[in-house]
């Protein structure tokens, strides 16, 4: 893509939603086994809820969309799906939020996960970020819906860890003429979990298997395609959602990789609800 131009974004140009607009917080997530994935996903839910929350004047909606331990993870797949939820619970005027479960916003940057001017995206996690190349894209950014669907959404068949942002990145400047703004504030306002218990850090994106070619950036492979998953488990906490989902259906579990009866993150949802 062509050289972008990153505007900063101060609070006093930030454009609120209008007061009962509904800000969905979208959290791919899946348990590594190892325990550290689930006490991030504690850490973030009683952080929303407890200086979050109150603080929000949108009506703020947390999805967990967790994925079963079948096959690779699918990052893209995940978040296409749940804006299909938001679009069918929630409406196309609905703004969301694409949020890493790791990273943990301070009040500060609150007004920015409710900006809403169309044609405008917030590169939130840009404020204290993993990686810096020039065109890093990632972490957690706020978008309309509209413009989420008029770029295609991610590719759907991007398995395992990378690439999947950089096609939505190019898709929202491609396709939807999107232009993505950064907060104009320090690294301090967003607050970087560790990866306890075990989990890996993420790789350089050059280590993704995943590759990027010209007909994802024109919407090949989109959110409009017919997707194939099942919901194993759906639930409803007022302000907390949590679907765990199978994304490959048509495929038999390997031996010891059933979902289990239970997910590990229900008993969690429903004690932070």
């Amino acid at each position: 893509c062509a050289e972008e131009p990153r505007r900063s974004l101060t609070v006093r140009d930030v454009l609120v939603a209008p007061g009962g607009t509904a800000v969905a917080i979208l959290v791919p997530f899946r348990d590594d086994g190892s325990g550290g994935r689930l006490q991030q996903l504690e850490r973030f839910l009683r952080h929303f809820a407890e200086r979050v929350a109150p603080a929000m004047t949108a009506d703020l909606q947390v999805v967990v969309l967790e994925q079963s331990p079948k096959g690779d993870f699918n990052r893209g797949k995940l978040l296409n799906i749940g804006a299909r939820w938001c679009y069918a619970y929630l409406g196309r005027d609905a703004t969301i939020c694409i949020h890493d479960v790791d990273m943990l916003p301070e009040p500060p940057l609150l007004p920015f996960y409710c900006h809403r001017r169309p044609g405008e995206c917030v590169h939130i996690g840009w404020v204290n970020r993993r990686y810096d190349y020039k065109h890093f894209f990632g972490g957690v950014c706020a978008l309309g819906l509209c413009d989420f669907l008029a770029a295609g959404g991610f590719p759907n068949d991007f398995w395992g860890w990378g690439r999947e942002d950089d096609v939505l990145h190019g898709r929202l400047r491609v396709l939807a003429q999107v232009k993505v703004r950064v907060p104009a504030l320090p690294s301090s306002a967003m607050i970087l979990q560790d990866a306890s218990g075990g989990s890996a850090a993420s790789a350089p994106r050059w280590e993704s298997r995943n590759r990027v070619f010209r007909q994802h950036l024109l919407g090949q492979d989109s959110i409009f395609d017919t997707p194939s998953f099942r919901v194993l488990a759906h639930e409803d906490h007022g302000w907390l959602w949590h679907l765990c989902l199978d994304l490959q259906p048509e495929r038999r579990a390997e031996p010891g990789a059933d979902s289990p009866a239970v997910s590990p993150v229900t008993p969690l949802v429903r004690a932070m609800a």
